[in-house]
């Protein structure tokens, strides 16, 4: 865990790099994993399934907003009568998924049986049991 940067600034670098947000993009988009727990992961990198389990659980319905929100505005990308629109659209979904990674965080530490023999490919491979995916699933430049 880098505590030098939030999560979320974290995040929002990582993205930023086209490999890597075409890599969590194809883990969303083919495999139903939700990015910013992919990236939560990069992020702590000693999370187990208990914690996973956890965080899936306490995040539900922020989470759901926030898909429907996603849904929304990739469903009417082109329908807006003007493009001020699509960006209020994104800007709030932005904003919404601000709010989940910051939570993600303060939830994160108040776990306070954090193991340190756990490493990032373990706790990555720890959320994909979540989603009864294969440790595989995760692109080798991410882990």
């Amino acid at each position: 865990m880098n505590t030098q940067e939030s999560f979320w600034q974290f995040a929002c670098r990582f993205y930023e790099n086209p490999l890597h947000r075409e890599q969590l993009l194809f883990m969303q988009n083919s495999g139903g994993v939700d990015v910013g727990f992919v990236l939560l992961a990069l992020w702590h990198g000693r999370l187990q399934r208990r914690h996973w389990t956890a965080l899936l659980q306490q995040t539900a319905a922020l989470r759901g907003e926030l898909e429907q929100l996603r849904r929304l505005r990739i469903q009417n990308k082109n329908r807006w009568p003007n493009e001020d629109y699509y960006q209020a659209l994104k800007a709030a979904e932005l904003a919404l998924e601000k709010n989940l990674y910051q939570e993600l965080e303060q939830l994160v530490g108040q776990f306070d049986d954090l193991s340190v023999n756990i490493d990032i490919k373990s706790s990555l491979s720890a959320l994909l049991d979540c989603y009864h995916l294969p440790a595989g699933f995760v692109a080798p430049s991410l882990a």
